[in-house]
Order: C-alpha cells, then structure tokens, then sequence
C-alpha cells in the first residue's frame, strides 16, 4: 500500500469534493474545489476554494508542519488545531473548542487520492447536535 511519505507529498494543487451533512437533517449538497498546498516558511500553507467553506471559518486555510513521523495543522494564525501520523494509512485526532469537540479522520489507503472527515459535535449535547464535513483530494 502506497501512503505520503513525508509532508513534501501534499504540496501542489488538488481538486477537492465537500460535502457537509447536519446531524438529522440528511445529506448535504456536495461542492468542487481546489486545495492548493504552497511552501510556508515552516511547512506547508494550505488554501482552500469552492463554493462554500466549512463552518466556523475552519478549512479556508491552515498551516503544516512535519512533526517526527507526522504532520501538525494549525489554524492560519498558527494556534495548534491537531496531529496526525504519516505511519498508518487510516489516522484519528482530535480539538476541542468552547463546547464543540472536533474528530478528524484521515484516510490514505487510496494514495494519492485521499480523505479527511470532521465530525464535529456539542461536548455533552444530544446524539443530533452538529455536523459531518467529508472531503476528498485528488491530483
């Protein structure tokens, strides 16, 4: 099975399909796009367009870094968001915010075509508070 080695496998241009679902309220309309991932002083800068951005403001833009056998995310401003390793091809991490608790999901089974899933969820509310973002790269 073919994964990223490093974070240098990310950098360039991907068309991105999203897709964003409402607890309880059935699928969301999918959008296209396009993730452009430029080098940054650090890493790696990643900027998103399409249709629509996730809510909150998360995905319109985050920064990379390589961290031992993985990857950092930051938000734009640098603030730490999540880790996840380069060494299996399906990774978990998480962020909590005030009340909301963010899962993040990567799947690099299919590499280079890849796909990260936020589950985002009130800490503490019932099973349908929140939302589902699914989005998938592709060169």
């Amino acid at each position: 099975m073919k994964l990223p080695r490093d974070l240098g496998a990310f950098a360039g241009r991907w068309h991105l399909t999203r897709r964003i679902e409402k607890l309880g309220a059935g699928n969301g309309r999918p959008y296209q796009g396009v993730a452009v991932f430029s080098p940054d002083a650090d890493g790696l800068r990643c900027r998103e367009a399409g249709e629509i951005r996730l809510p909150g403001g998360i995905g319109g833009e985050t920064l990379w870094r390589a961290v031992g056998d993985g990857v950092d995310v930051c938000f734009a401003d640098g603030m730490d968001y999540h880790h996840f390793s380069l060494s299996y091809p399906v990774v978990t991490a998480f962020y909590e915010s005030g009340s909301m608790r963010h899962e993040l999901s990567y799947n690099f089974s299919h590499w280079p075509r890849w796909r990260a899933i936020w589950r985002v969820r009130e800490s503490g509310g019932d099973a349908a508070s929140g939302y589902t973002v699914v989005s998938d790269y592709r060169r």
